[in-house]
């Protein structure tokens, strides 16, 4: 499930891995989903590639 979070997004909706340089609430390791109506994502929670190599797939 994708809980709230305060990692705000570009408005393009996807999914992508959080990046703490852009946005600390937007953790490395977590995969996110873009909101295109609010801007804001949800948190699908830690994903191995996103820690690996900050990607959906390595």
């Amino acid at each position: 499930a994708c809980t709230a979070s305060k990692c705000l997004c570009n408005r393009v909706q996807g999914q992508f891995c959080g990046n703490e340089d852009i946005n600390k609430n937007c953790k490395n390791d977590h995969v996110y989903e873009c909101n295109a109506n609010t801007g804001k994502a949800c948190d699908y929670g830690y994903r191995k590639s996103c820690a690996t190599c900050g990607k959906l797939k390595c």
